[in-house]
């Protein structure tokens, strides 16, 4: 064999050892190492791997919570947001409660306006607990309606429903007409409309219109009507009053001697107030009626007629059974009436010729002398009284003589310190009020006169009309209104207690307290409060940064 030959045939050995030790290593890669996954046996694991390392990292920020968990940083803010929690809580909570509380129990609430807007006064709440009826007071409107009108039908609304507060027998209710047209025909009688009170106990019923329950006045100026009063609790507990009453007691005023109807307006509303049926008679015309208890001669600038003086005379005579009463007052002014003159002198009474001056100081309202504060001097009227402490107020009083003691009696009287300026006083030149001689005089005087069988007629003279004005009436500082509707229960046999009740006066200030009080009150909160609470913060930062 040639070089040639053997050489190829070791090249073809070489190769083929080759091709073993190839197909030997091929075997053991198989057996030590996984043959090449595919495409989405690659995406799987890389998935899987991902969710390790977010697995991980969860792992990690679990740690690093809890951590800051048991931080002493986190004790601490966490224990303050905890608390600022429970304490939102507790404040929602006491905020719920407080306003179911003082729903039941009006005790409760607090009203800082001046003049109590949203409370009634101690004699209604007096008055309604006493109620045996059942009462409903409609209001012709949808609440949201009326409260949401203006301020003062939201003031009237809450003031309203202060009244079931205190009483289980009175119902208010809201109806709308727009909802309901048909409801208004139950009252055929009555001319209704949106806003209006209707106050019904039984088949009794009174309707109260907006002019009943706000007092308003007209501005020239600006040529509006302004609601300066606000007159829901005077109106509706009259109503009520009148509504669950079996009787009326009738007053009628004697017309056609003089104008009263602006000066005696305050005693007759005083008078519906208290269950009075009041009206007029016109003596020259008319008959005074058989089942009237009182009527007045209110302030005549005129004489008696004849025939209405024998009018008169045979009411407080009844026939012989008497139990009638006259209530004479008299003008501030000197009138010429010997007819009337007359009749109160077979009462045992005369008016005097002159206006009353105090000099007691003690006894003044104002640097006026003939307005004063006056002294009861009788008890026949003042039984019955709350509070008996209280004095009377009258001015430009026409001083009234008890001619015939047997028959007539003080009941009112002036100081001793009085004086008398004579009605021409004006007109005499040598007049001289240091002179005059002080002594006291009688304001207010009743005369009696009685049947066999006890029962009295009575004749009470009044030497001042300013004791029966509106605001003498209303101030709460002294007795006017307790007094005299009290002396009319007596004189006419009226067993309901006296209620003397005054409107709200929105013109005045919201708020009960004086300009002082605000301004006080202003620092406090304005600068006070805001110091105390930069210090207090000052002193805990310091304390925390120095921990």
């Amino acid at each position: 064999m040639n070089k040639k030959d053997n050489l190829d045939e070791e090249i073809m050995n070489t190769a083929e050892e080759t091709e073993e030790t190839l197909e030997d290593i091929e075997d053991v890669t198989e057996e030590y190492v996984p043959k090449a996954e595919t495409e989405a046996e690659t995406d799987d694991n890389t998935e899987i791997a991902e969710k390790k390392d977010k697995k991980s990292d969860k792992e990690k920020k679990s740690g690093i919570v809890k951590e800051f968990f048991k931080s002493r940083k986190f004790r601490k803010g966490g224990l303050s947001i905890a608390f600022t929690a429970l304490f939102v809580v507790v404040i929602i909570v006491i905020n719920m409660i407080a306003g179911l509380l003082t729903t039941k129990i009006p005790a409760l609430t607090f009203d800082l306006s001046a003049q109590n807007t949203y409370e009634l006064t101690q004699d209604t709440i007096d008055f309604i607990k006493t109620l045996k009826k059942e009462v409903t007071v409609t209001v012709l409107a949808s609440e949201s309606q009326y409260m949401g009108a203006s301020e003062y039908y939201l003031m009237a609304g809450t003031l309203l429903k202060q009244y079931e507060n205190y009483t289980d027998k009175i119902n208010i209710k809201y109806v709308d007409l727009t909802a309901n047209p048909t409801f208004t025909n139950k009252y055929p009688d009555d001319t209704l409309s949106a806003g209006n009170y209707i106050v019904e106990c039984g088949d009794k019923h009174r309707v109260l219109k907006t002019d009943d329950l706000f007092e308003t006045s007209y501005d020239s100026y600006s040529y509006s009507t302004n609601v300066t009063g606000l007159e829901v609790e005077p109106a509706v507990t009259t109503a009520i009053l009148n509504v669950t009453s079996d009787n009326q007691t009738k007053v009628q005023f004697i017309d056609g001697f003089g104008d009263y109807s602006s000066d005696a307006a305050a005693i007759k509303n005083l008078l519906e107030q208290n269950n009075y049926n009041v009206s007029a008679v016109n003596t020259l015309t008319q008959d005074i009626d058989s089942d009237t208890s009182a009527i007045i001669l209110f302030t005549p600038t005129k004489d008696l007629d004849d025939t209405s003086l024998k009018k008169i005379k045979n009411f407080l005579s009844n026939n012989g059974s008497y139990g009638k009463n006259l209530i004479y007052v008299a003008p501030p002014v000197k009138t010429d009436t010997p007819k009337t003159d007359a009749l109160l002198e077979e009462w045992g009474m005369k008016l005097g010729d002159g206006i009353v001056a105090e000099t007691d100081t003690s006894k003044l309202l104002t640097n006026e002398y003939v307005i004063s504060i006056l002294d009861y001097s009788n008890t026949e009227y003042t039984e019955g009284l709350k509070n008996k402490t209280l004095n009377m107020v009258g001015g430009y009083i026409v001083p009234v003589e008890i001619k015939n003691a047997n028959t007539a009696t003080a009941l009112l009287q002036t100081s001793a310190q009085a004086k008398l300026i004579p009605f021409d006083a004006n007109s005499d030149k040598n007049f001289d009020f240091e002179k005059l001689e002080t002594k006291q005089y009688n304001a207010v005087a009743a005369g009696k006169k009685s049947s066999n069988s006890d029962v009295s007629s009575n004749v009470v003279v009044f030497g001042s009309s300013l004791m029966f004005s509106s605001n003498a009436i209303k101030i709460s500082s002294y007795n006017n209104g307790a007094y005299l509707i009290n002396m009319f229960n007596k004189l006419t046999d009226n067993a309901d207690e006296g209620i003397t009740i005054d409107g709200k006066d929105l013109e005045k200030p919201s708020l009960g307290i004086t300009t002082d009080q605000i301004d006080t009150w202003s620092f406090v909160c304005m600068a006070v409060i805001p110091i105390v609470i930069i210090i207090v913060a000052i002193v805990i930062w310091v304390r925390r940064r120095n921990r």
